[in-house]
């Protein structure tokens, strides 16, 4: 603790010693130059002044002026500026004013406003208004990104949250970016970081309406962005205003429908065995068709002979028994049977609703207010006692004492329940047992100071601290009990019923796991002149993550136990430079990142608790100590990352660029600190992270065009290569004893390719896009825990290792093709029938998926072929449309969207392709797949399974109100 308080002490000095810093961006620039329009001089000493701010349409003014004036070439620029649409006024003495507007800005990037002023002719100056259109492309995109404004895509079909956002790009598909595997993405909210530093994984999914701007980065992404291979994902934070109060208030429902295919999976038509054995006499002569017994001896009871008089007893008995006593017998077998099937017949179609809400405005003098909010109610597969919950808030207040200082407090909370079933549709009858409760909070504050020291540099300083705490609970297992306690007495009746499901089984799994981080960032961005726009930075972040889980606690002898608690930090230096000339705009930039877990490493490898100083002549001398084990502190990892990325423009109608990097992460925390223990005997653990494992490293390239076409119409193309290596992959290690346990090392890498077209519409009635991608992912492994196919290392017999395949295959999460397609058609004005216009302020939108399926295993010949196959491809359409009152002061709008309009299904690629060894679905599927969807294992108690073998939902509709004043 004295070392970390020693290195966040001299980051703290460097930090106020440093001239030029910063952090993920939050603001844009607006640059340009102003002539007179007859003679085309220069105009020096023009003045420039964003005069105001559009929001959803409407003028709303400044509190404090964004400005500059032109230099001895009529050039200006105007940094710091938050994203959005604003005016832009230029001014020059004996000129007329000339005010454009709706000027687009977006973060991290240069809007170009020119300006021709026309002598005034007369006493005083008019005020000439354009409209800024935006005919020119963007000179310095050197990276590939989307910038979605949320107030422009709010009303695209299902766009609630930052997910659909992120899945309106071609090129990301299952939370995959540009082929990398889960876990290499970075989301940041306010310039500060959300990932889970267990599991390199977004901790909660942010409401989209909380924010001004969304970023997404799939390739290209600058020095300021550390920890992360794939993509970047920056969210623009919104401000309450200074002059007035806004408020947004939605309400949202779905009709009533089923999550699975087949409607309720209680219903007697997905469950033909119920018919047949709901009739006595086939408790009398039907079979179990696993055991081939007679079915009334399921449950134990053995007719006829506990059903005998007393002995001696003569055979047959007097008076005989007839087929009726049978019958009466069969009658009671059956009613212990009903039992576990009473929910045959339920009927548990619900509706999900939601209640989203924004509210800003001033509290004080300088001072604002931003509040969103979401509580939604989300329907489970099976009926529970509670839905899913999604509660969330998202806060910042503002205090702005002058134009140069800025001062934003952000609070803000997720809540998130789930209901996670843990078996297949076996299970369905015993849903309570088969459940855990996963409750996810997030907490995130952060304080942050934005300062300008002048027209040309402005610094920002950020301090925050993120908390996750992960909860799975289970209803009847408590932490200190094993399942016997209850399978093992008669109180309690576990058994497999003849058609295959379970009844009393116990899922045993369950736990918590907690983490903080503390991120101290800084920044001061200089335009140090009209060339070179400046970036250095520091990051620094301190963790304290703590877990506690049990698995498998069925007895103690199958157990395990995950515990561990531990501190790493990590940090960054970087310098980047912008710099723009007529015919080339570069951001170059250099990135050191360094980090150190923090604790210890066992040097053997083979076997890590192995006493090296056991003395076979002394029987208390342990073979096997944790505390005596050869071991050593972990020490500081560092790399350099070199990144540059440079646009070429050839016209003002297109430019052509091109970026390379080099992108690491450092492994998931759960990677390194895992420990997973046994009862007994030594050496008591199965599984152990690895604190020597390196950051896994991603080199990219880019190259790409963009072109403004007629009509408003641009096109995008741009073709990537992704070299991958030092993966973290798992791997056993079996020491000469014979005992074996499971940890990581760098040994998987991938080979990416693709390219990406995107043609897009911003502007006019009719916009959308249309994004293609197409892609190739091979490598050995698709993440860093295989199903099947471990790399296995022995001390003795080093000859007998085994490892992959040498050919590479398809990854499982490789889509080939994708195609995106959104179209939105907006009527500001319909045609007046009998005075009424009952088509204005209306909107029709779509959006269309189309993906090819993923690869998967089917190999009948014996070679040893992997991912040879492909799934089905997929189809999903989506609608809505909009309309819009408006009451007084006050906006009211209605709309109606449908998902899965095509009623297109979709394989669940876990339950159907899976490489599990006990998979027969996906030979049913390859061989027969007519008949796949009954389950004929347990014939003739056959079980129909829709329910089990589709991912997605079929057709439904949800109807949303949101007033807004």
């Amino acid at each position: 603790m004295k070392k970390f308080l020693l290195l966040l002490i001299s980051i703290t000095l460097l930090l106020f010693i440093t001239s030029e810093v910063t952090f993920a961006g939050e603001t844009g620039k607006i640059s340009g130059r102003v002539i007179d329009k007859e003679t085309g001089e220069p105009l020096i000493g023009a003045n420039i002044i964003i005069v105001s701010k559009i929001v959803e349409g409407k003028e709303v003014p400044l509190a404090y002026t964004y400005g500059a004036a032109t230099d001895i070439d009529g050039e200006y620029y105007i940094i710091n500026i938050p994203p959005g649409y604003y005016n832009v006024k230029a001014s020059y003495v004996g000129y007329n004013e000339q005010l454009q507007t709706n000027v687009e800005v977006n973060v991290d990037k240069t809007t170009r406003v020119d300006f021709q002023l026309s002598l005034s002719t007369v006493a005083y100056e008019e005020v000439y208004i354009v409209g800024y259109k935006k005919d020119q492309v963007e000179s310095d995109l050197t990276a590939t990104k989307q910038t979605y404004t949320i107030e422009k895509i709010e009303t695209l079909p299902g766009v609630t949250d930052v997910g659909d956002i992120v899945s309106l790009q071609a090129d990301v598909s299952d939370g995959h970016f540009r082929g990398g595997r889960s876990g290499e993405s970075l989301y940041l909210v306010g310039g500060s970081s959300i990932v889970n530093p267990l599991n390199n994984s977004r901790s909660f999914e942010p409401i989209a309406f909380a924010f001004q701007q969304v970023e997404v980065y799939t390739s290209g992404f600058s020095a300021e962005y550390g920890n992360v291979q794939s993509g970047v994902v920056n969210l623009v934070t919104k401000e309450g205003p200074t002059d007035r109060w806004e408020t947004k208030f939605e309400v949202a429902t779905t009709n009533s429908y089923y999550k699975t295919w087949g409607g309720s999976v209680y219903s007697r038509e997905n469950n033909p065995f119920f018919e047949k054995m709901y009739n006595p006499e086939e408790w009398l002569d039907g079979k179990d068709p696993s055991s081939g017994k007679i079915l009334w001896t399921h449950f134990g009871i053995n007719f006829p002979e506990n059903y005998l008089p007393p002995v001696p007893v003569t055979w047959p008995p007097s008076p005989p028994l007839s087929r009726m006593d049978s019958l009466r017998t069969a009658s009671l077998v059956r009613a212990l049977w009903l039992q576990a099937f009473k929910l045959v017949g339920l009927e548990y179609d619900k509706p999900d609703y939601r209640v989203d809400f924004t509210l800003g405005g001033p509290v004080a003098n300088n001072t604002s207010l931003f509040v969103a909010g979401r509580y939604e109610v989300i329907n489970p597969i099976l009926p529970t006692s509670q839905p899913d919950l999604n509660i969330q808030m998202l806060s910042s207040l503002m205090y702005r004492p002058s134009s140069s200082d800025k001062f934003k407090l952000i609070l803000n909370y997720s809540n998130q329940r789930a209901n996670e079933f843990h078996r297949d549709y076996f299970g369905y009858f015993d849903p309570i047992f088969n459940l855990t409760i996963n409750t996810q909070n997030t907490l995130q504050m952060g304080a942050e100071w934005n300062h300008v020291f002048s027209n040309s540099t402005f610094m920002d300083v950020k301090i925050g601290w993120l908390m996750t705490d992960d909860l799975d609970d289970l209803h009847v297992l408590k932490d200190n009990e094993y399942s016997t306690i209850y399978n093992d007495n008669s109180n309690w009746r576990f058994y497999t019923d003849p058609s295959g499901h379970t009844v009393g089984s116990l899922y045993t799994s369950s736990g918590k796991s907690k983490t903080n981080t503390l991120s101290i960032n800084a920044s001061v961005t200089s335009q140090v002149n009209k060339n070179n726009l400046l970036k250095t930075g520091v990051q620094f972040f301190y963790y304290d993550m703590d877990v506690d889980r049990r698995s498998s606690a069925t007895n103690s002898s199958s157990v395990r136990f995950d515990k561990y608690h531990a501190y790493p930090y990590e940090g960054a230096l970087y310098i980047q430079d912008k710099l723009e000339f007529e015919g080339m705009i570069a951001n170059v930039g250099l990135r050191y990142d360094f980090y150190n877990f923090n604790t210890f490493s066992y040097l053997d490898k083979f076997s890590p608790y192995r006493n090296p100083n056991i003395d076979p002549t002394d029987p208390t001398s342990k073979y096997y100590s944790e505390e005596l084990a050869a071991k050593e502190n972990t020490k500081l990892v560092s790399v350099l990352q070199p990144r540059i990325g440079i646009s070429f423009p050839i016209d003002v109608s297109t430019v052509l660029h091109l970026n390379y990097g080099l992108f690491t992460q450092r492994p998931a925390y759960q990677y390194v600190f895992l420990k997973t223990l046994k009862i007994s005997p030594e050496p008591n653990f199965t599984r152990l992270g690895n604190p020597d494992l390196k950051p896994e490293k991603t080199i990219s390239y880019d190259i790409g065009i963009v072109r403004m076409l007629p009509f408003g119409f641009s096109i995008d193309l741009s073709a990537y290569l992704k070299d991958v290596s030092n993966l973290v992959q798992d791997a056993v290690y079996v020491d000469r004893s014979g005992n074996l346990y499971q940890t990581f090392n760098n040994r998987e890498y991938a080979d990416i390719k693709g390219f990406h077209i995107n043609i897009e519409k911003n502007e006019g009635a009719v916009t959308g896009f249309i994004r293609y991608n197409w892609q190739s992912v091979r490598g050995k492994n698709s993440s860093a825990i295989g199903p099947v196919y471990s790399a296995v290392y022995y001390e003795t017999n080093p000859e007998n290792n085994t490892l992959p395949a040498p050919e590479d295959i398809y990854l499982d999460f490789d889509r080939t093709h994708r195609v995106l397609a959104s179209l939105k058609y907006s009527i500001e004005k319909g045609v007046s029938i009998f005075g009424v216009n009952p088509f204005n302020n209306v909107s029709l939108s779509m959006i269309y998926r189309f993906q090819t399926g993923r690869p998967f295993t089917y190999d009948e010949t014996g070679q040893g072929l992997r991912n040879n196959r492909r799934t089905p491809d997929e189809h999903d359409l989506r609608l809505r449309i909009d309309k819009k009152f408006t009451v007084g002061k006050v906006d009211l709008g209605i709309y109606l969207e449908a998902f899965n309009v095509l009623n297109s299904k979709v394989y669940d690629y876990n339950n159907v392709f899976s490489e599990s060894p006990d998979n027969r679905y996906k030979s049913i599927y390859v061989k027969d797949r007519e008949n796949l969807e009954t389950d004929m294992l347990y014939a003739p108690y056959v079980t129909k399974i829709e329910s089990f073998l589709y991912g997605n939902t079929p057709r439904h509709f949800r109807l949303g109100v949101n007033i807004r004043f």
